[in-house]
């Protein structure tokens, strides 16, 4: 379990404008420019000069609050972590870890661990906690909860005229004063997540974006799966931009991994920034993998999956993209799936200063096996068309990630 008593906040911090906690930003995100993006949507160059971080931070060029040891952000400015003055004194404070998504499903249930993700497919009911509060609001702008209830899970139960929640976690009985506590903005959608048209804009990412001046340009490191035949094994076919090719890609195998550095560092800016492409030939028969990002090379934090796929796919069948959300591999090769680093504001690693947002370097992307045996992070089972043979498992074209003002 991951206690720091220095909790740091280096990228977690971002200023969300007047649409989220702070009207002072220089980088005003309004409501006019949410409607693709959420309210993450920047209107000017994202610098937040203005931005006011309180005694115990600053903003840096990436429009973010960065944190000194011994402060946390509180939704609005970095503020003290309490300390007890009459000892025997708690252990230290912590940060509830809750799901890294950027979007859940109406009446999904989010489960919280006490200062470190818990495994996937845990049940809130076996993750050993001190005492948790949850508690959500349909306003993003409130900077607590409607109200606080005991318990490490929260289930989203948003009116069908709202389009975003904030969620809130909290331990309350190991720190003196206020609780440092998670805070992240989730998308709801009702019945299922954006499939390939009504997600562009939001995840699915095109090949031409102009945006897209950043790509994979070295294997760092190969670990093949099963049934991976040798035509497919050319690393070199997962380097440079996407060419749209159905053949020209590697191929992992089942439960093979790539990881992948990058041209240059990407930087958490509004929407998505790292993309992953496959080369699927259709909208239905998709191969689905895991994606995660470091900024050293060494320690790296995988983005949460949603999977609400509730039956086996046989080889070469369909999938219902509808049921999936943040897998790599969702989009036909025309596109690419889109991940946002914003989800991770709050991640473990981030807090640890393990992770910088504002410097991500090396990618990672594992292929997911698609019977069933893999889990997302409630513990449903995740599917996609297998067995697969030859070129078994996901299909790489490509790693990019977005340049903050293209040339």
């Amino acid at each position: 379990m991951y206690r720091n008593p220095h909790i740091r906040s280096s990228a977690i911090a971002v200023c969300f404008g007047t649409l989220l906690w702070l009207s002072a930003c220089a980088d005003d995100r309004s409501a006019e420019n949410t409607a693709e993006e959420g309210p993450w949507e920047y209107v000017d160059d994202g610098r937040c000069a203005n931005l006011d971080c309180g005694d115990g931070g600053h903003c840096d060029m990436a429009g973010t609050c960065v944190c000194d040891a011994g402060t946390w952000f509180d939704g609005a400015r970095c503020v003290a972590v309490s300390t007890c003055a009459s000892p025997p004194c708690p252990e230290e404070c912590v940060i509830p870890q809750g799901p890294t998504l950027r979007a859940v499903l109406n009446g999904d249930t989010l489960t919280f661990s006490d200062g470190e993700t818990a495994p996937l497919g845990t049940e809130a009911a076996d993750i050993a906690v001190t005492a948790i509060e949850v508690g959500v609001s349909y306003d993003i702008s409130a900077t607590s909860p409607d109200a606080w209830v005991a318990g490490n899970a929260v289930t989203v139960q948003a009116p069908h005229d709202v389009e975003y929640v904030r969620v809130f976690a909290r331990v309350t009985d190991n720190c003196v004063g206020e609780s440092p506590y998670f805070h992240q903005v989730y998308r709801v959608h009702e019945g299922g997540f954006p499939t390939q048209g009504s997600a562009v804009g939001w995840t699915a990412v095109p090949t031409d974006d102009e945006r897209l001046q950043i790509w994979a340009d070295e294997v760092v490191e190969f670990v093949p799966g099963a049934r991976l035949g040798e035509d497919w094994s050319d690393t070199s076919r997962a380097i440079g931009p996407a060419s749209r090719a159905s053949d020209d890609v590697l191929s992992l195998g089942e439960g093979g991994t790539i990881t992948v550095a990058l041209s240059a560092a990407a930087s958490d800016i509004p929407g998505a920034d790292i993309v992953v492409f496959e080369n699927a030939f259709n909208e239905t028969f998709l191969e689905f993998a895991r994606v995660e990002v470091s900024s050293n090379g060494l320690d790296f934090a995988a983005f949460d999956i949603s999977a609400r796929g509730n039956d086996a796919i046989p080889t070469y069948g369909s999938v219902d993209t509808s049921r999936y959300s943040q897998v790599a591999g969702a989009y036909a090769s025309d596109f690419g799936t889109g991940f946002d680093l914003a989800t991770l504001r709050q991640h473990a690693m981030v807090m640890r200063g393990l992770l910088d947002l504002t410097s991500i370097t090396h990618v990672r992307v594992t292929d997911i096996v698609g019977d069933g045996s893999e889990v997302d992070g409630a513990g449903h089972p995740v599917y996609d068309p297998t067995p697969t043979f030859d070129s078994a498992g996901f299909d790489i074209d490509a790693v990019g990630a977005f340049v903050r003002d293209p040339l």
